[in-house]
């Protein structure tokens, strides 16, 4: 990705979780945490726009990660609806 593109990215990231209640009440550590799993979430949205044969993965560690990643999924639904396109999976 060119670097005007993730700039924006990490912008459109930035302000979208910023308006969420809870983000100024986290510590910087899940902040940070938070930020890179919406920004993997946009990656994968992005892939699979650009490669219409291709379905996004992203694994998660177990149950608990899983339904925070949905739940994120969800969240981007109302600005990014490509975002259905990404699968969560579980690897053990």
């Amino acid at each position: 990705m060119n670097t005007t593109y993730t700039k924006l990215v990490k912008e459109l990231i930035f302000d979208f979780l910023e308006e969420q209640e809870t983000w100024d009440e986290l510590p910087v550590k899940e902040k940070k945490k938070l930020f890179n799993l919406y920004e993997t979430i946009i990656q994968s949205v992005h892939q699979a726009i650009n490669n219409p044969d291709v379905s996004p993965i992203i694994y998660a560690r177990d149950g608990k990660s899983k339904r925070m990643i949905e739940k994120a999924i969800v969240d981007l639904r109302s600005i990014v609806p490509e975002v259905d396109r990404v699968y969560v999976g579980i690897v053990n």
